[in-house]
């Protein structure tokens, strides 16, 4: 099934690759044969380790697919030379299993951020890992008929939070929903964030600032990022993260010891670790969904299966635990004697 009326796609048309998966150091990517020199695909033809979703965050955003998003990966055509692309037939299916893929086609009659030399195919649905899919593309350009297939092969899912093994111009990040391939920010280490993927690869987003992730199993494949050599400050787990995975979060600058090293906006939030963190307006007991959720001198911490604002108390600077909830403090950190109100 294919469907025509998508609006907008915006740069991500005209991204390409080189079979094995990165980019090709040109403008629209690699020639196709000889005989069609004048046309460029994306992914190329053969090319392996190809993301098999996409989120659709662009500049300017799409409209959702039928289902939403995330969507499968963009795939394109492009005339470089000889005028504007006519097509007559767009068709794509997996290739061992056979099953034809619903996509929508997108061109300059119905998403004005395209050029009549380019048209984009979008699936439906996120592609399948590690599957050979063929496309076949038909029409006319320049008042000449052309028939193109090609295929591609989609990467494995998940990633490795410490080898970063995500297509060029993407980093592992670790979300809720799992590990995922996502575009990368330029946020470096220090620098403030919102969001894991403000983050350059290799770092993600706690409290509000890019940490850089870290190797503690004994013998790290790259010493380079062993938590020995990166993170003089100490290390934390990674949220969400199994109890056996080797990354850590360095720890910054500790903040439990003293406050007073967060910014005037900010608390000193559990994460982990203590570390500082933008200070929000929930009080003891509020639903919370993370860190800048709560006021100073409580954290988003979870009991009984609810996340909420809890009060802490028994560290240093912090209120004695009997004055602040009797004998029903619970220990957290033993190491700062730290407790929480449940």
């Amino acid at each position: 099934m294919v469907v025509l009326g998508l609006a907008t796609l915006g740069a991500v048309g005209f991204l390409v690759m080189r079979s094995d998966g990165g980019p090709s150091g040109r403008a629209t990517g690699d020639a196709l044969d000889p005989a069609e020199a004048q046309m460029w695909t994306y992914p190329a033809d053969g090319a392996t380790n190809v993301e098999f979703s996409w989120d659709g965050k662009d500049a300017p955003q799409p409209a959702a697919p039928p289902q939403g998003y995330p969507s499968g990966p963009v795939i394109t055509l492009q005339a470089t030379q000889g005028g504007a692309l006519v097509v007559s037939k767009v068709g794509m299916h997996a290739v061992e299993q056979g099953d034809e893929i619903e996509v929508t086609v997108l061109a300059s009659e119905n998403d004005a951020y395209l050029n009549a030399e380019t048209i984009a195919v979008i699936p439906h649905r996120p592609l399948e890992p590690v599957t050979t899919y063929m496309v076949e593309i038909m029409g006319e350009v320049a008042g000449e008929s052309f028939h193109k297939e090609w295929s591609f092969t989609t990467r494995r899912e998940g990633c490795d939070l410490l080898a970063q093994d995500c297509n060029p111009g993407r980093g592992c990040f670790l979300l809720s929903t799992g590990r995922q391939c996502l575009w990368a920010g330029q946020g470096y280490v220090g620098q403030a964030c919102q969001y894991p993927t403000e983050c350059m690869a290799g770092l993600t987003c706690m409290g509000s600032s890019c940490v850089p992730l870290c190797d503690s199993s004994e013998t790290p494949n790259d010493e380079t990022i062993a938590c020995s050599n990166r993170c003089s400050g100490g290390t934390f787990l990674v949220p969400g993260a199994e109890a056996e995975e080797p990354a850590r979060l360095c720890v910054l600058e500790s903040c439990i010891e003293d406050p007073s090293v967060c910014e005037d906006s900010e608390g000193c939030f559990w994460l982990g670790g203590f570390v500082c963190a933008e200070a929000g307006t929930g009080a003891h007991g509020s639903e919370c969904a993370q860190a800048s959720d709560c006021e100073r001198g409580t954290s988003c911490l979870g009991h009984e299966g609810q996340f909420s604002c809890r009060t802490l108390c028994g560290g240093p600077g912090m209120p004695a635990c009997s004055d602040a909830c009797g004998d029903e403090a619970l220990l957290f950190d033993a190491e700062h004697q730290v407790s929480f109100c449940p």
